[in-house]
């Protein structure tokens, strides 16, 4: 299972209506409204999430997270 294919079934796991589209450069790109929450790079190895800032303040505090 790739990258794209766990936040698809997230996507419509959780109904969040989510809107995926493609950038210029092949990422995939998930969003609700006018908010991108989500983004898997067009080769697909890594992905980025838009996270509330007290998960995000812990995940960098976390050893071994980029």
């Amino acid at each position: 299972m790739t990258l794209r294919e766990v936040l698809d079934a997230a996507a419509a796991q959780f109904e969040l209506d989510a809107r995926v589209g493609v950038a210029d450069d092949g990422s995939v790109t998930w969003s609700r409204g006018d908010q991108l929450f989500a983004m898997v790079s067009a080769d697909g190895r890594t992905a980025s999430f838009l996270l509330d800032p007290l998960i995000a303040g812990a995940a960098a505090r976390t050893p071994d997270v980029r």
